[in-house]
């Protein structure tokens, strides 16, 4: 159960030139509410380090234009500590094997970014919700 996620863009160098090839790793808690009236009683969220499939994580190489996608469900927020994060992805961009950018994204109007000390505007993903309520939205890296 979560809400349907699609987050594509393109990975460049600092030239704006597209890197083929570039393996774009991602990962994320557990999907749940995201709402923030809901998190104090909500299940625990965590990621999943220990099954066989190792939901919400995943790789995908940039094509030939350097561009990605993903499908996945949307994270949920979750306590960390006395505060509860944002929902967000954890982003590794690999080219040729060295590992260039590792960051997190978030999502524009989420109330809890004010409040997380890794959140950052310029990190923050705008999405779009088609009629059936899935989300997509784009999100460019650049690398040196």
């Amino acid at each position: 159960a979560g809400t349907s996620l699609t987050i594509s863009g393109l990975v460049t160098d600092t030239d704006c030139a597209p890197i083929s090839g570039a393996v774009v790793e991602i990962w994320h808690a557990y999907p749940t509410t995201t709402a923030v009236e809901d998190l104090q009683t909500s299940d625990s969220v965590d990621y999943d380090h220990t099954s066989e499939e190792m939901e919400y994580r995943g790789q995908m190489a940039t094509d030939d234009e350097g561009r990605y996608s993903f499908h996945t469900l949307k994270p949920g927020g979750y306590l960390n500590g006395s505060t509860f994060r944002p929902s967000h992805i954890h982003v590794k961009i690999w080219v040729d094997g060295e590992e260039k950018l590792t960051t997190q994204l978030y999502f524009e109007g989420d109330p809890l970014i004010a409040t997380d000390p890794w959140a950052k505007q310029a990190l923050e993903v705008s999405t779009i919700a088609d009629a059936s309520g899935a989300l997509s939205g784009s999100f460019d890296f650049s690398v040196t």
